[in-house]
């Protein structure tokens, strides 16, 4: 097979994220890269993210699909690329991709699937990325005739067993291998759909704020209990009577947010700055209460008062960012929001997050430059440590504390990018 043709192709799992299946495709490409293979573009869907399908589409979609599965899987793919919150199609991650990718039919090639979690721990544990190599290209040579010339290696990863190990083996290994980030940083502009119909102004200070609730809140509900909706809990849609009863690691409300915003920006000189709310809000946190009220014991008044409750509780959670001055809030999960949301974060001076989340901080990883934005990202109890995540750019973040935050040394960075930060009467 040493004369043949070796593609590659990263096939994250759908049901991930987008950031998530960028840092899977990062991780994928360095790998096919070292061992020498030529990478051919698939497209990424991201399945997580969509908006909800109205009924009819799927009861037609059935039926159409029942005897003609071909268009059926054509409809859907488009319904998905439609409907869905495609932060591929916002970056033109695929387009660009695809802009570089050899113009080969696919039906031409062999195709060879290589699960990494089998790849790695199959009989035996693997120590050495130089081991992971020698077992791959061993897998593929085994699948392949003397005949055939030309495959395609699909790569893909299991998404429990394996993920970091093989993260840390190749971001040991591979610094010096071919990435792509230099290139994708730019392409967003030439490839992609980012029409934001929010605009800054050039001369003040752009601020994001980005706080993720959705499925890892906490809500208070209109009888006065606290629901923790995050499965990864052991308090898990448990009803307690305050919130101080919960587990709360690395869980935020948005009041913790605003406090620390709050004084950062008394900080700032002038009035000539700008601050954008982001958040995706509580609409399918209520969602998960009202699919589960039956095994939760909600009476039916309790269920039915979850049915209009988002409206007014997003009003009252986040009432205080709507009265700071300078700030705009955007709620809410669609294709609109998270393009202004994109657009926002890769303009901006500043960038607030937490590690509640990390789909700020993979984005950035991939399209942030060295010098913007200045990223802060807010925890609780002991520092993150997401090299996976971040890859070799975790030095784009600082770390506070946000129970403690110590301004003066987030002041000090500050100040070397701005003119407007006033760090005299820091005492902390």
């Amino acid at each position: 097979m040493s004369q043949g043709i070796i593609y590659f192709c990263a096939c994250p799992y759908e049901k991930l994220g987008f950031t998530d299946q960028m840092v899977h495709f990062r991780v994928m490409y360095k790998l096919g890269v070292s061992l020498k293979y030529q990478y051919f573009h698939t497209p990424f869907i991201c399945r997580r993210n969509k908006t909800t399908s109205p009924y009819s589409f799927y009861t037609l979609y059935r039926k159409i699909n029942r005897r003609f599965p071909l268009v059926g899987s054509a409809l859907l793919s488009i319904f998905y690329l439609e409907l869905a919150l495609d932060g591929f199609k916002i970056l033109g991650f695929n387009k660009y991709l695809q802009s570089i990718s050899p113009t080969i039919s696919k039906n031409k090639l062999k195709e060879i699937d290589v699960e990494l979690s089998e790849i790695l721990f199959v009989n035996k544990r693997i120590n050495s990325f130089e081991e992971l190599q020698d077992r791959i290209v061993k897998r593929v040579n085994k699948k392949l005739s003397q005949a055939e010339k030309i495959c395609l290696v699909k790569f893909r990863l299991n998404l429990i067993f394996g993920r970091e190990r093989l993260f840390t083996l190749i971001r040991m290994n591979t610094p010096c291998l071919p990435d792509l980030l230099p290139k994708l940083q730019k392409s967003y502009l030439e490839f992609g759909k980012i029409k934001s119909d929010l605009q800054y102004k050039e001369t003040e200070l752009k601020i994001v704020l980005h706080i993720r609730q959705g499925d890892t809140s906490i809500i208070k509900t209109q009888w006065h209990s606290w629901i923790n909706v995050d499965r990864r809990r052991n308090d898990y849609l448990k009803q307690f009577s305050s919130i101080d009863e919960l587990e709360l690691t690395n869980q935020y409300q948005p009041s913790d947010y605003a406090i620390f915003l709050k004084a950062l920006l008394s900080f700032i000189n002038s009035n000539n700055y700008s601050v954008r709310c982001f958040s995706d809000g509580y609409g399918f946190a209520l969602k998960i209460l009202m699919k589960n009220a039956h095994e939760m014991r909600l009476s039916s008044t309790q269920s039915k008062s979850l049915k209009k409750y988002q409206k007014k509780y997003e009003k009252e959670v986040f009432q205080e960012f709507y009265e700071l001055n300078n700030t705009s809030c955007i709620i809410g999960e669609s294709s609109k929001n998270l393009c202004n949301l994109i657009s926002s974060i890769l303009s901006a001076d500043i960038v607030i997050t937490s590690n509640q989340q990390y789909m700020v901080q993979k984005l950035l990883s991939f399209y942030g430059s060295k010098e913007t934005p200045f990223v802060i990202v807010l925890y609780k109890n002991s520092i993150p440590d997401y090299p996976e995540v971040t890859f070799d750019n975790n030095n784009k973040f600082t770390y506070v504390d946000i129970d403690n935050p110590v301004f003066s040394h987030i002041l000090e960075k500050l100040n070397d990018r701005f003119d407007c930060i006033n760090s005299t009467n820091c005492l902390s």
